[in-house]
């Protein structure tokens, strides 16, 4: 028995002594492991932060998603309000403990042994910021007693190396606040629309609370979770001393009231594009974007713009700066203004202008409105007419194809690509030799940018004193012109052209004022076509309004045209002469085959025919020929030495 006994005493002795060291082992364990272990440095690191675009004054235009996908910016200070809030619902003891809240974590404990339903935690705002800090390295640890003995140690490490009021910052600058929003900043400006340090009470309340349960709480899905949690951190903060009785009860009696979409944080969708001047390290992005301006297109296209059509709008001053880049109706992740599209006619003022410049002709020179046709190409009018005989100048302002064909001609797709490459269209030359003579109807892709700063450099050069560019604009600015579509236009001499391409694809107008260039795009983003889709309809009126809007000086652009010039004769076009275009042909009665005479006019040099596919031989030297032709029906062609052809249909019975 006295063995026992002396048995007992010791195992007694030896439980007591481990009741004694129970509060203060782990407390001394954890210490000397911060102490001697290594901190992970490069998890200190805070997320990127968001570009942010900033006009040309500093104001905020667009704020663009981290590598992480996510919205973040860093707080300026810590906001007294908030940080009291989430000192209040996270960690009431944060102020007085070192890291770990050894009080907190026995009163966990002990809730969990009882059998309340209701578990408390015992995580500290610290703790949070280690977890915080391992998450957001892409190295998210599994939740076990492992992983919070190491979040203890660590936070530990953390409160030996920074202060408290830095600690709490950083929680506040990595916490999750719903949707994609990262940092109390970031969520202060999307769901309010203010800075964190102008957080009213209710509203310091509501975002304190949602990083519990960011998406379960987001005040625009789940407004009544979030405002039952905004009330909890109120009344917490209230039973703390923080607010008094009076403060809690009227911010408790706030709705919830989230900032409209045009408060929150912009996206790309208003910034299409925009010449960036600077970068800097916080992440700003600084441009040349004039925001009054900016916010004036935007409204103004979203007015004009059918709502079934995708639009675009750029305005440039003469340097070619864009001061304003409105996209709308198209996906928000494509930018509309650097989209390539079929300008139509709107790149021939270049092609006049290489002429005029290299002395082919002037803007009184005669030039001939008339048909032709290069190898089986028979381009038309948009009115399906011809003109005759009118001045350069006139056919420019009236956008007269034949005459711009004949021009393309006589300088060269290669004169014309160099003219375009000098005003920023960078694979111009490689596609004007591809597109030919094509070059003048649209055949090279351009995007609204290139051309309103294609269109910006014509100015600059016509404002430097060049002679061609400023007869172009002059040709382009008559009054008389510009006053069927736009009396205010009219009175400033703007100067503007035109383009629909092919199909009706998409419509342009490009209007040049006195200090700023306004180049208009509407068209379907996928291509189809549309009968809407003219440009002296559908862009020109409303694109010389906003100019003549946002630019009120006169123009210098309107002068007297020079008569005269060398003059452009149109070459004859080649035509068939015989047969005539649909005669039918009765055989001899005996049955022989008939003889036809195959003859043409406007011919240069040799010239072939053809029967459908079939080469019947090669003209004589006045371009005729001998033929026999089967019965049947028959599509007759002549070609050139040129390329140029004509055609006729005959039947022979």
């Amino acid at each position: 028995m006295r063995a026992i006994g002396r048995w007992m005493a010791k195992r007694w002795r030896r439980i007591c002594v481990v009741a004694l060291l129970l509060p203060v082992l782990p407390p001394a364990t954890i210490e000397l492991a911060a102490r001697l272990l290594p901190y992970p440095t490069q998890q200190a690191a805070l997320p990127p932060p968001s570009r942010r675009v900033l006009d040309h004054a500093g104001g905020l235009l667009a704020v663009l998603a981290s590598p992480r996908g996510e919205f973040h910016q860093p707080l300026a200070a810590t906001p007294a309000l908030l940080a009291a809030a989430v000192v209040a619902v996270e960690d009431r003891r944060f102020h007085q403990h070192g890291g770990i809240d050894w009080p907190g974590i026995a009163g966990a404990l002990w809730q969990r042994a009882g059998s309340s339903g209701i578990r408390r935690g015992a995580s500290t705002i610290t703790m949070q910021v280690e977890r915080l800090r391992a998450g957001q390295a892409d190295a998210p640890r599994r939740r076990n007693l492992a992983t919070k003995l190491i979040e203890a140690v660590r936070a530990r490490q953390i409160e030996l190396r920074t202060g408290k009021d830095a600690i709490l910052r950083e929680w506040l600058d990595r916490a999750p606040f719903g949707s994609n929003l990262t940092g109390a900043e970031a969520a202060s400006r999307h769901w309010f629309g203010v800075a964190a340090a102008d957080l009213s009470l209710a509203q310091a309340a509501l975002l304190a609370g949602l990083p519990q349960r960011p998406e379960a709480l987001r005040p625009d899905r789940h407004a009544e979770a979030a405002r039952a949690r905004r009330d909890l951190v109120l009344a917490l903060m209230r039973q703390q001393g923080v607010i008094d009785e009076d403060a809690c009860r009227q911010a408790q009696a706030e709705p919830v009231v989230i900032a409209a979409p045009a408060r929150r944080i912009p996206g790309l969708r208003d910034v299409a594009t925009a010449d960036i001047t600077a970068r800097r390290a916080d992440g700003m992005v600084l441009t040349t974007i004039d925001a009054a301006l900016q916010a004036a297109s935007s409204a103004a296209l979203e007015r004009l713009r059918p709502a079934d059509l995708a639009g675009t709008l750029i305005i440039t001053d003469l340097d070619g700066r864009v001061l304003a880049a409105a996209a709308g109706g198209g996906d928000p992740w494509c930018d509309l203004a650097a989209a390539r599209r079929s300008p139509g006619s709107a790149l021939k003022p270049f092609i006049y202008r290489a002429a005029f410049a290299d002395g082919v002709c002037g803007p009184g020179s005669p030039i001939g409105d008339v048909a032709n046709g290069w190898a089986g190409w028979r381009p038309e009018n948009i009115d399906y007419a011809w003109r005759g005989v009118q001045s350069a100048g006139e056919a420019l302002a009236e956008s007269r194809n034949l005459p711009a064909l004949e021009l393309l001609r006589r300088i060269g797709s290669t004169r014309a690509g160099a003219e375009l490459a000098s005003l920023g269209i960078a694979d111009a030359p490689a596609a004007a030799r591809r597109a030919g003579l094509a070059l003048v109807v649209g055949g090279i892709d351009v995007s609204p940018r290139e051309l309103a700063i294609a269109y910006a450099g014509l100015a600059r050069a016509a404002a430097d004193g060049e002679p061609a560019a400023g007869d172009v604009l002059a040709c382009l600015s008559v009054r008389e012109r510009t006053a069927a579509l736009s009396g205010p236009a009219a009175g400033l001499g703007i100067a503007w052209k035109t383009g629909t391409s092919s199909g009706q694809r998409d419509a342009w107008c490009c209007a040049v004022g006195a200090s700023r260039v306004a180049v208009l795009w509407l068209g379907v983003v996928r291509g189809a076509g549309d009968a809407r889709l003219t440009g002296a309809t559908a862009a020109a009126p409303a694109c010389l309004d906003l100019l003549a809007a946002i630019d009120p000086l006169p123009s210098a652009w309107t002068r007297p045209v020079p008569n005269g010039g060398p003059p452009i004769a149109a070459p004859a076009p080649l035509c068939i002469t015989a047969p005539s275009d649909g005669v039918e042909v009765l055989g001899s009665p005996d049955g022989s085959p008939a003889r036809l005479r195959l003859e043409c006019s406007g011919q240069r040099g040799a010239v072939w025919w053809f029967s459908g596919t079939e080469c019947i031989g090669q003209a004589d030297s006045d371009g005729g020929l001998w033929w026999a032709p089967p019965p049947g029906r028959h599509r007759l062609r002549a070609v050139d030495s040129a390329g140029r052809s004509a055609g006729a249909s005959l039947a022979v019975r």
